[in-house]
C-alpha cells in the first residue's frame, strides 16, 4: 500500500497462514483528519504519531487472530493488535483503558502465545504509554518536581560500570587497524546523556587517549525528528571510532533514529552503549553492544537525566515519584524527543 492509504477490513486467517501481511505500506501516518474513523481510540493516535515522528513503519490493525472457534468451525473469539511493526516483525497491542479490558487483553495475549508461538506481541500498559508521552512532550515536563524513593544504583556502582565500559571502548577502538589512530568520537543522542560522555571521556584521558565529542541535536519542525550536523562533524564521525551513547534506553525510538541517521551518512560503524536499559519496554528496532544496569520500571533520576531536570545533578540514579499525576498528553500536541 502507499504511505498514507486506509487499510480495509482486518484479514482472518487460521493457524496454519502465515500471519503477516503479503504488502505492508511505506509509511503510516497518524493525521489528525482521519483520526476519528482510522483509531479507535486518542490513546492509539499518540502511539502513532510517536512511531511516524522516528520514521518507523507502522500498520494499524492489519491482522486478526482466530483464538476460538464453535463446533461447527465459525469463529467464535479473535484478537487484533493494534499495530504491527514490519521492520522488527512484533505486533505492539494497548491496555491503557479500563481495568477489565487490560484483564481481558491479558488473556487473549496469552491464549495468542500458545497458539501462534512464532508471532511477537508486545503488550503497553498504562505505565508505559505514559512514559512514551512524557518523554516526548517537551521543556514544561522535564521541569516537574519530583520525589526520591530510593537509590538503585550508588555513585560507586555507577563508577565501577564506567571503567568497565571504558575498556570495553577502548579494546573496541584497538581492533579496526584503519581507524586504530583516530581520535573516538563519543556521540549523545540527546543531554541525558551528556554526563555519562563526560564521564567516559575523562577515561579516555586518563588511558591517555584523546577523544572528540559530538552531540546529535534532535529538531521537530513537523512530524518528523532532524538532526543537524556540521560539516566537521560529519568529517569526525566518518573517521570513527563512533561511540553512541545513551543513558537511559527505554523504548529504543531515539537511539534507533540516531543509529540509522549515522549510517545513512557514511559514518564509522557505531558501537552503541546505555547505561541503563528497560529490555521489556523496546519498541523500535535498536542495537545494544553494552548495557551496564538493566532499568526497573520507575521514573528515573540523577546522574544527568532531565525528565526531572531538577534532580539531574545527582551522582547516583534514583527511582522517584512525580509530585503530581501527569495527564496524557493532548492528540494536538508536538512531539519531541528529551
Amino acid at each position: 500500500m502507499a504511505s498514507g492509504q486506509r487499510f480495509g477490513a482486518p484479514c482472518v486467517q487460521n493457524i496454519s497462514e502465515n500471519m503477516l501481511q503479503s504488502v505492508l505500506p511505506t509509511m503510516g501516518q497518524a493525521t489528525d483528519t482521519d483520526a476519528a474513523c482510522r483509531f479507535a481510540h486518542p490513546a492509539e493516535q499518540e502511539v502513532a504519531r510517536v512511531l511516524s515522528f522516528f520514521r518507523v513503519r507502522w500498520a494499524y490493525e492489519p491482522t486478526s487472530f482466530t483464538l476460538r472457534r464453535h463446533d461447527d468451525g465459525s469463529i467464535a473469539e479473535m484478537f487484533t493488535p493494534d499495530f504491527f511493526l514490519p521492520d522488527v516483525d512484533l505486533y505492539v497491542e494497548l491496555t491503557t483503558m479500563r481495568q477489565p479490558l487490560v484483564t481481558r487483553k491479558n488473556r487473549k495475549a496469552r491464549m495468542l502465545r500458545e497458539l501462534y508461538p512464532n508471532v511477537r506481541l508486545r503488550l503497553l500498559y498504562r505505565r508505559d504509554y505514559m512514559r512514551l508521552m512524557e518523554c516526548y512532550r517537551g521543556e514544561i515536563q522535564r521541569t516537574e518536581g519530583a520525589e526520591v524513593l530510593r537509590v538503585v544504583q550508588s555513585e560507586a556502582a555507577i563508577d565501577a560500570a564506567l571503567d568497565r565500559l571504558g575498556t570495553q571502548l577502548l579494546a573496541r577502538m584497538q581492533r579496526g587497524p584503519a581507524r586504530r589512530h583516530a581520535a573516538p568520537v563519543l556521540v549523545t543522542v540527546n543531554r541525558s546523556s551528556h554526563r555519562l560522555a563526560e564521564a567516559l571521556a575523562s577515561r579516555f584521558e586518563d588511558a591517555g587517549v584523546a577523544s572528540q565529542r559530538v552531540e546529535l541535536d534532535l529538531h521537530a519542525p513537523s512530524t518528523s525528528p532532524r538532526i543537524r550536523a556540521s560539516r566537521s562533524h560529519l568529517d569526525l564521525l566518518r573517521r570513527g571510532p563512533v561511540f553512541l551513547l545513551d543513558t537511559l534506553v527505554s523504548t529504543g525510538l531515539s537511539l534507533g533514529y540516531a543509529q540509522r541517521w549515522l549510517a545513512e551518512r557514511g559514518a564509522a560503524p557505531a558501537m552503541s552503549a546505555a547505561l541503563f536499559a528497560r529490555s521489556g519496554a523496546r519498541i523500535g528496532g535498536v542495537r545494544l553492544d553494552s548495557v551496564a544496569f538493566q532499568a526497573p520500571n520507575d521514573v528515573l533520576v540523577g546522574f544527568g537525566l532531565q525528565l526531572r531536570s531538577g534532580l539531574s545533578g545527582l551522582p547516583y540514579v534514583a527511582a522517584a515519584r512525580s509530585s503530581g499525576p501527569v495527564a496524557p498528553s493532548p492528540v494536538s500536541s508536538t512531539l519531541r524527543p528529551v
